[in-house]
């Protein structure tokens, strides 16, 4: 009897794959090669699949690295460039890198951190803190880790624009976050010289468990006066 096949147009592939299993009508040896290149075909996709996947956190990461605005990939030049680079690769959308492969990296990194700290021991911390408005005219408390090594980690960013910048305010959300760290792990803790940040490094270190801690004002603001001094001197200019 001879035998009689149809060709169907479906993208749901899925849904007739289970048919071809179950299905008398169809030769065993049609039957293998169907479920083979399904197969074959399904690994292809998973591949291709892990490898969008590992570009896209590849970008995250050197778009992080390098302070490049998460609106570049809207560009029209980044399509082009991506297209002749790896035309496969499905760039996602901006969103996707905001609330997947951001919050992702900023896992790894946190991971990472936790696991230096309870590996390294006593004094390889300092703990740097400031007050900031960005472009919105928000303000921003940002807390930043300093490793001996000369590493630099953000621990955190909190918009205190109602909170204000008092003592007062400043401490109880400093204290939140620096806890998150062993005490014994920081060595000091540093601010500039502005009257409600002296008067939060001197209240952390009254804390019970922070009082070994050494507390000061950051040199920036010094060594960018004696650049400026030396840059003004006639006797340096020639």
């Amino acid at each position: 009897m001879p035998e009689v096949w149809q060709t169907y147009e479906t993208i749901e592939i899925e849904r007739l794959i289970p048919h071809v299993r179950k299905c008398s009508s169809i030769p065993d040896s049609q039957r293998m090669s169907i479920l083979g290149s399904y197969e074959s075909k399904k690994k292809a996709i998973t591949t291709l699949a892990h490898r969008n996947n590992r570009i896209s956190e590849l970008w995250t990461h050197y778009m992080v690295e390098n302070n490049v605005a998460l609106h570049s990939v809207d560009s029209h030049s980044f399509a082009q460039l991506t297209h002749e680079i790896f035309p496969e690769w499905k760039c996602p959308e901006r969103h996707v890198f905001s609330r997947k492969y951001l919050p992702a990296l900023s896992r790894v990194i946190e991971d990472k951190m936790g696991a230096l700290l309870k590996q390294k021991g006593d004094d390889f911390v300092s703990v740097e803190f400031d007050h900031w408005s960005d472009i919105n005219g928000k303000s921003i408390l940002g807390i930043l880790l300093t490793l001996n090594g000369g590493d630099r980690y953000l621990l955190s960013l909190v918009d205190v624009s109602l909170e204000g910048h008092s003592a007062e305010k400043t401490l109880p959300i400093l204290m939140k976050e620096i806890r998150k760290i062993p005490a014994n792990c920081i060595n000091s803790i540093v601010s500039d010289s502005a009257s409600a940040c002296k008067l939060t490094r001197e209240l952390i270190v009254k804390q019970p468990g922070y009082q070994r801690i050494i507390q000061h004002r950051c040199l920036a603001p010094l060594l960018n006066r004696m650049g400026s001094d030396f840059a003004s001197n006639n006797h340096v200019k020639g």
